[in-house]
């Protein structure tokens, strides 16, 4: 149990040193994914490397990645659905053509990040992208006592990182993944 401390600690740091996610940010975000009446997910703009306009800083960077943590210790799983339909999550983690190439990098159990990019050189389809965060096993399920914050961070080279806050206080058991779900985080348009 010590070195399960540990790594959680150490990924705790890791999202605050990078700016993903802070105690602060979660308690700000009064957010409540698929409550009934409740409002949805906060989208907050944020600078990234990527965003500066700088030359060449963004060179060999992925043309579209997600990357997601949360706040309590706990199997999250990250599900982005693209323009085409296509779900790139833990059961469909690419590339290939079943995702329009993207491709799951990590599927975290402990507190993320879980990231889905698209290669370098490989773009991804236009249109309208779709993150979901299917909340797989958590040993106190979320409640309104006891939420599980999320942040969600969508960088596209040349542009300002988008960010997304907010936190579930219900378990929903669906890796489907559109405006429609309890489990949706946000949009965003690509290019």
């Amino acid at each position: 149990m010590p070195g399960l401390r540990r790594r959680a600690s150490l990924a705790w740091g890791l999202g605050v040193t990078l700016g993903l996610l802070t105690r602060a940010d979660l308690q700000a975000a009064d957010v409540s994914a698929g409550a009934a009446g409740g409002p949805g997910p906060a989208m907050l703009a944020s600078s990234g490397p990527c965003a500066t306009g700088g030359e060449g800083l963004c060179d060999g960077a992925p043309p579209l990645a997600f990357s997601v943590t949360w706040s309590r210790m706990g199997d999250a799983d990250l599900i982005v659905t693209t323009p085409t339909g296509k779900r790139v999550y833990y059961q469909n983690p690419g590339p290939g053509p079943g995702t329009d190439y993207g491709a799951l990098e990590r599927d975290d159990r402990f507190l993320g990040p879980e990231t889905i990019s698209w290669a370098p050189g490989t773009p991804p389809p236009a249109g309208v992208y779709h993150a979901c965060l299917f909340l797989s096993s958590f040993l106190r399920l979320p409640s309104p006592s006891a939420p599980v914050g999320y942040s969600l961070v969508v960088r596209r080279p040349g542009l300002p990182d988008q960010v997304f806050q907010g936190r579930f206080i219900v378990r929903v058991s669906s890796v489907a993944c559109d405006p429609t779900q309890a489990t949706y985080i946000g949009s965003i348009h690509y290019p």
